[in-house]
């Protein structure tokens, strides 16, 4: 069991983090409002998931479980990526989008994971989509080696916005209409959607878009996709006007 002192700890460790994390996203998501902050929140979150955005007051806000927040490094990215949805909410109201639908989970984890990867680009792959974990090399070989199969699934249930398909994508837990594909495969098809978009669109043009646009512009992203050459991060990185 986690102690009292290992909890403060982490806690303070993850406060010097906030300023300058939520700060990066907010610029690279073209975002700035000093009259509507981004709230955070740190609390024990009795081991059910490390970091989550959730509404509060009205608006997403970023909340932190500091008994499983992972070491120096992972508990950057997992900041940038939770982060990346609250700044998404101010720009898009994402909180009003429906809790489980196919369409608008892929643009948006899409968006948060490629946010992370711009603002701290040469990690490996798995590390960006599982917050900087270790030993997800053989799941994302198991997606590129499945990635016809995902993303024809995927296409085919985009409309979809019930707990069940979303879960088949987007959850750790078994649903009955994931089949036998990998757990949590929707992230990395997000990510090369999100990747295919910003080819011609800028961070902050994406993040702004209505959920009418977002489906429309992630069923066009879905068409052909490939499985990206390369999800490090290298050569992503680029100033907020789309440069």
């Amino acid at each position: 069991m986690t102690g009292a002192a290992d909890l403060a700890a982490r806690a303070a460790a993850v406060r010097v983090l906030l300023p300058a994390g939520v700060g990066a996203v907010c610029a690279a998501l073209g975002w700035s409002d000093p009259g509507d902050p981004v709230e955070c929140v740190l609390l024990v979150g009795l081991h059910r998931a490390n970091g989550w955005a959730d509404t509060l007051d009205g608006r997403l806000a970023l909340f932190l479980a500091v008994e499983q927040v992972g070491p120096p490094g992972d508990d950057w990215l997992l900041v940038l990526h939770e982060a990346a949805h609250v700044v998404h909410d101010r720009r898009a109201g994402i909180h009003e989008w429906p809790d489980h639908g196919v369409a608008n989970a892929l643009l948006t984890e899409g968006l948060a994971t490629q946010v992370s990867a711009e603002l701290d680009p040469g990690r490996r792959a798995e590390e960006y989509l599982w917050f900087g974990h270790p030993g997800y090399r053989s799941w994302l070989d198991e997606c590129r080696l499945r990635w016809s199969q995902i993303v024809d699934r995927i296409r085919d249930d985009l409309d979809a916005a019930d707990p069940e398909h979303h879960a088949a994508y987007f959850l750790m837990r078994d649903s009955p209409l994931a089949g036998n594909l990998p757990t949590r495969c929707g992230y990395p098809v997000g990510l090369a959607a999100v990747r295919r978009l910003r080819e011609t669109h800028a961070l902050p043009d994406i993040a702004s878009w209505p959920l009418p646009r977002v489906r429309e512009e992630v069923r066009r992203a879905l068409a052909d996709l490939p499985f990206p050459a390369d999800l490090s991060g290298h050569g992503m990185r680029r100033s907020a006007d789309g440069s």
